[in-house]
């Protein structure tokens, strides 16, 4: 048997990490899981980077009849040991905790919710779902055990531009420079434009320094919150290409910025790909939700570019290799919403 792989940020070309994860779906599909009562597996996933909009598609769920919030007994005896507040579940991506009686832990997270009254699904919401690991792992332990009453029914990425979203984090952290949780206090250092753009430096010369959970060049701070950010992100395109090769149609993406210029867009998609009628619209706080607090620094200016152009050279490719998966998959044009820089070919 295979040793236990981390879903973490690690070395290598998107070619070995797609044959890991190829050789975790082979592991998993026979494994022997423990089931729980029917109405406990969750039937729908929402996954993202966070900052690009996870919690507004968990409100769009909720309206749409979904329920996916852990009972207050399996916060406190599940989620605070583990993660030390009650909110998202976001349950690693490793073999072990996906099969046999980690899976039996995980579905714990929702015992009951299949009973609530009102729930006409339950989903788990997570922004720990974005290595390529992930995907074959879901899967296994979700599609191929689902109830024939409860069939699995969709995957719900959620997308935001990777340097937009890395600037929303610098503001993030900037913001809420102490960090109040369940008693617990962060203090993080302010972080500059110009730090981040060091950042951005190391990655365009080829460096990847930041790593969840150890030791680095920023260690676990608001800096490698923020340089982590940029740098997992550009394993997305292998993401994308490992959550269709696992759930093809019901893997369902979408994109952050278009939400919030079109506040059907999310609610129509969930209601087509759930087959229910459609929930009525509210406002997106997907991306720049600190935006017009003191201190928050747009998206735009000389700073900005100055960003953009430093990463230019690495992100480029991942944005068009983006671009065309969603073209092809969905028939979304990321071009109309992100940043035009990295598209230009010229």
């Amino acid at each position: 048997m295979a040793s236990q792989r981390s879903a973490g940020l690690t070395q290598g070309s998107f070619l070995a990490e797609w044959k890991s994860a190829d050789m975790t779906r082979a592991l998993l599909a026979n494994a022997v899981v423990h089931e729980l009562a029917t109405g406990t597996v969750p039937t729908v996933v929402i996954a993202g980077v966070g900052k690009c909009g996870t919690n507004y598609l968990a409100g769009v769920l909720d309206r749409h009849g979904g329920i996916g919030s852990p009972p207050h007994d399996a916060c406190k005896s599940l989620l605070m040991p583990r993660q030390g507040y009650c909110d998202e579940i976001n349950w690693p991506c490793t073999e072990w905790h996906w099969r046999g009686n980690g899976r039996h832990t995980y579905l714990q997270h929702f015992a009951r919710l299949g009973n609530h009254s009102a729930a006409r699904f339950v989903y788990d919401q997570s922004t720990s779902y974005v290595a390529p690991v992930c995907p074959p792992l879901i899967a296994s332990a979700l599609v191929l055990r689902s109830q024939p009453k409860a069939p699995f029914r969709a995957v719900f990425l959620m997308l935001c531009d990777p340097v937009r979203a890395a600037w929303s984090r610098m503001n993030d952290v900037n913001i809420d420079s102490i960090y109040k949780d369940t008693g617990q206090s962060f203090a993080w250092a302010q972080i500059t434009p110009a730090d981040v753009i060091a950042m951005a430096s190391l990655l365009a010369v080829g460096e990847r320094p930041f790593k969840w959970g150890q030791s680095s060049r920023y260690n676990l701070s608001g800096e490698a919150t923020v340089g982590a950010q940029l740098q997992f992100q550009l394993k997305l395109p292998l993401l994308i290409q490992s959550y269709i090769a696992e759930f093809n149609s019901s893997f369902v993406p979408l994109v952050s910025e278009r939400a919030k210029q079109q506040p059907n867009y999310v609610p129509t998609a969930v209601a087509q790909t759930l087959g229910l009628p459609r929930a009525a619209s509210e406002e997106t706080k997907s991306v720049h939700s600190q935006a017009g607090s003191p201190g928050y620094l747009s998206s735009s200016g000389d700073e900005f570019d100055a960003l953009v152009a430093k990463l230019r050279g690495v992100y480029a490719p991942v944005y068009r290799k983006l671009r065309g998966q969603l073209w092809q998959h969905r028939g979304e044009d990321l071009a109309k919403w992100w940043v035009p820089e990295m598209f230009d070919t010229s």
